[in-house]
């Protein structure tokens, strides 16, 4: 979990949703929320929270596939048939934990 003078931060994606008529865009980055401020913050610039739309968090998101792939090998009977495949199962998400974590 990221953090910075004590609030929670996150790794993931926003939709800023402009007032003045601009077309919506993306960010990716590290955002952080201030509630007293009612503000978000990424890559130095702050956003009021009724503008950033589609927030995606990104450790969130992907726990949950990870997860859904544990389960799928936990609900799995390892036979001699399917072994190659639990081992690729096993192999996969081996390979998603050391890519988001690089």
């Amino acid at each position: 979990m990221l953090s910075c003078e004590g609030y929670k931060m996150f790794r993931g994606s926003a939709t800023i949703v402009p007032v003045n008529g601009k077309a919506p865009y993306d960010i990716v980055g590290d955002w952080l929320y201030k509630p007293e401020w009612d503000c978000w913050y990424c890559k130095g610039s702050s956003y009021p929270a009724s503008i950033v739309q589609n927030i995606v968090d990104y450790h969130t998101e992907f726990m949950y596939e990870v997860m859904e792939k544990v389960q799928a090998l936990e609900d799995m009977v390892v036979t001699v048939e399917n072994v190659e495949a639990v081992k690729k199962a096993i192999d996969d998400i081996k390979g998603q934990l050391v890519s988001f974590n690089a």
